[in-house]
């Protein structure tokens, strides 16, 4: 695996990496280079990454979790089940089947103003087909607020994986870098807003933290909420 991630950094130009393998209770991380360009901090196995969007699967098993406690409905509008919220469906803005913009919260903005913002801008296109739309989370996050009174963040860490979750670059976090093909990697900072959370933000976190995250997931195979049970699988 060490060798494979030293073939694959090099040629994507990634300056440090974690690879997490669970196959049943057997379990691998494997750290590999350093926390920046240049930089010569190794990456450790307790080394933070910003997940990026791998948060809006964290809401949307949230907010699957909230409709099998009956708090909230997957395909009741939005707007029947809190104030300020949009007239799609739950399941609708989990699976970008809106046609609303794809937009992300300005830097200072607040969540209610953004997702009023959005809600006010005319469609993309018709809803019903695939477009991705990093607006929606925050509309899902704000209905968390609403109807189970705590945002993603709280419900990610209190009800799903039941520890604290790092929400904010920590300490000794490894920064992120861009690059372009035959360019070495710079730097990228981290400029999205608090109210962008849901759409892949703020969480932080390691590859042997996913590991726990990504065993929750079969566990819920076989407790669905009744309604996607009925309509099959995805």
């Amino acid at each position: 695996m060490r060798s494979r991630l030293d073939e694959e950094a090099q040629r994507f130009s990634v300056p440090g990496a974690q690879v997490g393998l669970l196959r049943g209770a057997d379990r691998l991380v494997v750290p590999w280079g350093a926390l920046q360009a240049g930089g010569t901090e190794p990456v450790r196995r307790t080394t933070p990454f910003h997940a990026g969007s791998i948060t809006k699967s964290l809401v949307a098993l949230a907010v699957v979790d909230a409709a099998r406690r009956g708090e909230v409905d997957l395909d009741t509008p939005c707007s029947e089940q809190g104030a300020g919220l949009w007239s799609d469906t739950p399941r609708a803005l989990m699976g970008s089947t809106t046609g609303r913009p794809n937009l992300l919260p300005e830097p200072d903005e607040e969540l209610e103003p953004f997702v009023a913002r959005v809600a006010a801008m005319p469609l993309v296109h018709a809803p019903g087909r695939f477009s991705y739309c990093n607006a929606g989370w925050p509309v899902l996050d704000l209905l968390l607020r609403r109807c189970c009174g705590g945002g993603c963040e709280e419900l990610g860490a209190d009800r799903l994986l039941r520890r604290p979750l790092a929400f904010g670059m920590p300490a000794g976090a490894a920064l992120g870098h861009g690059a372009a093909p035959g360019e070495p990697a710079r730097p990228v900072p981290d400029v999205y807003a608090a109210s962008a959370s849901a759409a892949g933000s703020r969480w932080w976190t390691t590859a042997d933290e996913l590991l726990d995250y990504a065993a929750l997931h079969p566990r819920w195979t076989s407790r669905r909420h009744p309604a996607a049970a009925r309509r099959g699988p995805g």
